[in-house]
Order: structure tokens, then sequence, then C-alpha cells
């Protein structure tokens, strides 16, 4: 028997093993408001004959509002516009994407200036970014209908200025760390940095992760004041041994919210940040912050029975939170094995349903 489940173990982990980056893909629409005037003497837009520049608010679904800018020059040519150009998406959290994209214009000219009206389809293409946006393609439609006299761009007349309205998909493959590929928890650990909950391990390269280094204190109350969004801090200064550590504001800010009580009861005046967290520490600070009150049924692990985390132990089990620890029978919880970071990703990602 147990031979068998060494063997469906294994089994597992190459499936899971052998799962590429996920794909996911992203409506992005939004308005694109400004001029289109004549280009002098902008070498931006040598070859050009007109040119076009705008900022504005634009939308990617999935991951909040971001902001644009959009510049772009165009040359009239016997088919109608072609325009080459840049879009910048700044997204919430501070990462950045910019496209590339061609069109072409499918009416003809009226007059010396751009077409009176047209409908552009472009396909973009990432061209830099960092985070969740890499590798990325796309494709999308502008729109728009006007009057261009003069050179000066008033398509859709609002304000004064030209309005072309985008919609499209981005389809991205995200890998945003390298050293988690071959990880049980990857999906789990890209859904931490998504969320903005993990910033990685290496400063300032943050290109790793550390699936398999065990947290510390002092990491495990970042993570869960950026799970929270704690702000208050209350008195500050809670313990006497964070003092210079840079987690020092996160810790306080972790005590005001009464989701740690100290490492050295009952007088609670040391917080340890250089400590390593036990699953069974994890489990109190998950059940604190969540407020777990639920035991189900009760007694979920043969190994936790007496230890002072078995009720927040047996309230993350009842939330779905954790499986235990010796798949696939998961009948032990290993309170006293310390908790790698891979496993905080995974609580985490179920405590917050950020799958």
């Amino acid at each position: 028997m147990r031979i068998f489940r060494v063997l469906v173990a294994m089994s597992l982990l190459l499936v899971v093993f052998a799962t590429p980056a996920a794909a996911r893909d992203v409506p992005i629409e939004g308005t694109v408001q400004g001029e289109h005037v004549r280009v002098e003497g902008d070498p931006a837009c040598a070859g050009h004959a007109w040119s076009f520049s705008s900022d504005g608010v634009g939308q990617m679904s999935d991951l909040g509002s971001v902001e644009y800018s959009l510049f772009q020059c165009t040359t009239p040519g016997p088919e109608g516009i072609a325009s080459v150009g840049t879009i910048e998406f700044t997204a919430v959290n501070g990462d950045e994407l910019y496209f590339e994209h061609t069109m072409l214009s499918e009416l003809a000219f009226a007059g010396p200036g751009p077409p009176v009206g047209f409908v552009m389809e472009g396909e973009w293409e990432a061209v830099g970014g960092t985070g969740r946006f890499a590798n990325v393609e796309g494709e999308g439609t502008l729109e728009g209908v006007g009057d261009i006299p003069d050179g000066v761009g008033n398509l859709g007349l609002v304000d004064g200025l030209m309005q072309l309205d985008f919609e499209g998909e981005i389809t991205y493959t995200y890998d945003r760390f390298t050293d988690d590929d071959e990880s049980v928890f990857e999906s789990d650990i890209e859904a931490l940095e998504r969320a903005a909950i993990t910033q990685g391990c290496n400063p300032p390269d943050n290109d790793e992760f550390c699936p398999d280094d065990f947290v510390t204190r002092g990491q495990m109350a970042a993570f869960m004041v950026r799970a929270m969004a704690y702000t208050d801090a209350g008195a500050g200064d809670w313990f006497v041994d964070d003092d210079g550590s840079i987690f020092e504001s996160e810790i306080d800010k972790l005590a005001a919210a009464g989701v740690t009580l100290g490492c050295n009861p009952p007088l609670n005046d040391h917080y340890c940040p250089d400590g390593l967290v036990t699953r069974g520490q994890a489990a109190a600070f998950l059940a604190r912050a969540m407020a777990y009150n639920d035991v189900g049924a009760g007694d979920w692990f043969v190994d936790d029975d007496g230890s002072v985390f078995e009720e927040a132990i047996d309230m993350l089990a009842t939330a779905g939170v954790t499986l235990g620890c010796n798949p696939p029978v998961n009948d032990h919880y290993c309170p006293n094995e310390s908790m790698t970071r891979g496993q905080m990703a995974a609580f985490l990602v179920r405590a917050l349903a950020l799958g």
C-alpha cells in the first residue's frame, strides 16, 4: 500500500512539473483623445506627415484601471493611413506594458488631410514591460468617424479633441519568477505576486521567489500586512527586539491588528523577527487574521493532539486553507515543521480566494 501511495504521489508531481506557465486572456478597452496635427520637424515622425499624441485612462478588465498614453505617426498612402506608434499601459501596481502597433485604415483620403472617417484594425505586440506582462501578444480595433479639417483632428468632436475608442484582447504568458518553474506552488506564487502580496526574495532584481526557503517571522508579517491591507501600527514599537528590522513597520501593524501576540509568553515583549515560522504558528496567524471560528468536526489531523495550535489548525482545515502535509493521505499537519515560502503562498491564495 505504501509503494502504491508513493507511485501516485510521484505521478502527480510529474504532471505538475510538466505543466507550462499559464496563459491568460485580458480584455482591454478605453478611449484615446488628442490632436492629430501635421508633423513639423519632429524626428520621432521622420518620413510621416501626421502625428497624434494623447493620454487618458483605460481599462484592463482583470487588473483594474490603468493609465495609458499614446503616440503615433501616420503616412498617407494609396490604401489609407499606415500608422506606427506606442501605447503605454501602466497598471495599478506599477508594472508597465509597452505596445507597438501597426494599423491600416479602410477608407480613402478626403483632400490633403487624413480620411474623413475610418475603422482601423491593429495587431499589438508587447516590446517591453515587467512582472505579469511577459510574453504578451494581442489584437484589437480602433474605431472612429468625424471631420478632420486643416490637419487638426476632431474625430468624435469631444471637447474639440479627436476621440478613438479601442478594444481588444491581450493574451499573455505569466512567468514572473525564474526559480519556481518546477515548484508545485508555482500557480499560487504567481497569484500572490499578481495581488502584490509578494515582491520576490532577491532585491533589487526580485526575479526569484525562493519557494523552498523557510519563512521568517519578519517575512510573515510582510506577507500578512500586504494580504490584509493593514495600515494602523497603533502606538508603534510593540516589541523590543525588532528595532532596526526592515519589517518593524509591518510587525507593528500586525500587532495592532491582534494577529500576533509575540514570541515569549507570557511577557510577549519580543517578536523574534528572524525566527522561522512553524506551520502551527502560521495557522494561528491566519486564523486570527481571517477571523476563523469554525473547527468543523474537529480533530482533522492525528499529529496535532496536544499542540497549542490545534484549534487554529482545525479552523484552517475547515476553511479549506490547509489540506495536510502528507499527500495523498493528508492525515498529518506537521505543526512543528517550518513553513516554506511556497507553502505560505498556497495558504494565502486559498484563504484569500486568489486562485
